[in-house]
């Protein structure tokens, strides 16, 4: 038995975190430093909890984690999602919030995992050819680096489609 891990990054990926941000703050999140933008999100107690799915995620994550694949491969299937790291209680809250929401959306089918920064998940990776699907490119770039599959999101319809390319992949041995 084989054991694969599909990460999916919940910021940008999952949840529309760029106009939840321009919405609650009036300001562009991509126009910012990190830790202004860490400390406004931190004024506001509910702000990763009413984030809005992104337009396609739904469908997207249905796919994703319950279409059957054939052969003795285990996929796992988890929101590896960044936190800023203020503070250990700033952590929590953000660790929180973040699993609340993709409970609220997805039910309890998908483990959230929160990782301090998004600079650490390649971190997170347990075996070779897991995969990371995430809008940011530094991470996919890392991820690869360290041994890992990545898929670098920009719409749903081209993400789709490298993902079942990916799982042909894996189920018939491309990649081992």
């Amino acid at each position: 038995m084989r054991i694969v891990t599909l990460n999916f990054d919940a910021d940008g990926f999952v949840f529309n975190f760029d106009d939840h941000f321009k919405d609650r703050f009036d300001r562009d999140p991509n126009e910012m430093e990190s830790r202004e933008i860490c400390e406004l999100i931190a004024s506001v107690p509910d702000f990763y909890y009413t984030m809005p799915v992104m337009e396609g995620a739904h469908e997207f994550l249905y796919m994703a984690t319950t279409r059957p694949v054939e052969g003795d491969i285990v996929f796992v299937k988890r929101i590896l999602t960044a936190c800023p790291h203020i503070d250990a209680p700033t952590f929590e809250n953000f660790a929180t919030q973040k699993r609340r929401v993709v409970e609220r959306h997805f039910g309890k089918s998908l483990t959230v995992t929160p990782v301090p920064g998004s600079r650490s998940k390649y971190l997170y990776m347990g075996h070779d050819n897991d995969l990371l699907i995430d809008d940011y490119g530094k991470n996919c770039e890392q991820w690869i680096a360290a041994g890992g599959a990545a898929i670098k999101h920009n719409s749903f319809e081209e993400t789709s489609y490298r993902f079942f390319e990916y799982l042909s992949n894996i189920v018939t041995g491309v990649l081992a």
